[in-house]
Formats: C-alpha cells, structure tokens, sequence
C-alpha cells in the first residue's frame, strides 16, 4: 500500500509539472481588470518572455500599436522563485487575455547569517551508525531576489473592453 501511495505522488507531480503545486505570484500581484464571464475554452494566450526590462516595453508598444488592449499588470520582486509558464497562461486565460509580456530581471542579492539545525552521526568502529544528535550551527545563506513583471494585453477586436489605467 506504500508504494502505491508513492507511486501515485510522484506520478501527481510529474503530470502538474515543478510549478503546477505552488503559488501563482503573478496572479496575487496582479493589478487590473477582472473577467467576472466564465472562462472562455477557445482562449489561448500568446507568451511573450522579454530577455530584459527594454525588450519588454518594446514587446508591449508594439501589441498595443497593433490595436491590443491593456487588461492590467503583475509586479513583484522574490528570491527562490522560477517562472512558470503554465501559471502565467492560467492567469492570462482566467483574464480573457490573449497576449502576455514577461520579464525577470536581478535586483539584489542578500547575505545572512542564520541558525540551521544540522545532525551529527556517530559511528562505531566498524561502520556501522551508533547514534546521532542534532546542533545548531550558523550558516551564511545567499539569496538572489529578481523582479518579475507581467502584462496582460487582449487582441484588438469589433467587441471593445474597457481599457484599464494604472
């Protein structure tokens, strides 16, 4: 019964993918307008990721002078966080977006020290594992924070939204 239980674990995240299980920061950042309308099925956004903060204006100006309407923005700036595109095309299908614009760029880096709990083993002579013991120990722990951002534009279309104004 174990194994089956593992077995149905690992199998749990390998189809929802490294990122399917964790918080969708660009979702709980996000600062526009809201489709209250149920979830268009036909809607599949276009991921966009700008190498850099000018690629990702650049990106943006460009949809919007082909006609794409600004929906709202994400912004947030985290360490211990990778971009994972399936949130970002849920956030943007949850919109009604067609287009989304992101970027992810280093701000700083952070250096602390902070308490760890590490075990100690203890052996007997011939190998084998006495005991052990835990201690504190104080560690530096780096921290690489980046901002991430995020635009979500809909296509031009005959139906007009309302534009949102940040």
């Amino acid at each position: 019964m174990k194994k089956l239980i593992v077995l149905f674990g690992i199998a749990s995240a390998l189809l929802t993918g490294c990122c399917g299980l964790g918080t969708n920061h660009f979702e709980a950042n996000y600062t526009g307008t809201y489709n209250d309308n149920e979830i268009n099925p036909e809607t599949k956004p276009e991921l966009v990721i700008a190498q850099n903060l000018k690629g990702y204006n650049t990106e943006i100006s460009l949809l919007k002078s082909e006609g794409a309407t600004l929906l709202g923005t994400s912004f947030f700036n985290v360490h211990s966080y990778s971009m994972c595109e399936s949130h970002l095309k849920s956030w943007a299908k949850k919109q009604g977006a067609d287009f989304v614009v992101t970027t992810r760029e280093f701000s700083k880096q952070t250096r602390t020290m902070e308490p760890r709990q590490e075990r100690v083993n203890i052996y007997n002579a011939d190998g084998t594992l006495a005991y052990y013991y835990h201690h504190t120990v104080m560690r530096e722990i780096v921290r690489n924070y980046f901002d991430y951002s995020a635009t979500l534009l809909r296509a031009a279309s005959t139906k007009p939204s309302e534009p949102f104004v940040p």
